[in-house]
């Protein structure tokens, strides 16, 4: 999975205040934690890809 953005996840700000306001470890980087359970490739910042050092391709059925 790749995206032209810094992450998949809400931004920091948002997480830090619900995790401030409910203690629960599981809204910081949700995005992220997808990798717990199901193996995947992550690229962020996919940006200029005639100059990037990858080939990337979307399938579809």
């Amino acid at each position: 999975m790749g995206a032209d953005a810094w992450g998949w996840d809400r931004p920091f700000w948002a997480t830090r205040e619900e995790f401030a306001r409910t203690g629960e470890a599981a809204c910081l980087w949700e995005a992220h934690r997808v990798g717990m359970d199901l193996e995947y490739c992550h690229i962020e910042k996919l940006a200029n890809l005639r100059a990037g050092w990858s080939r990337v391709v979307a399938i579809f059925p």
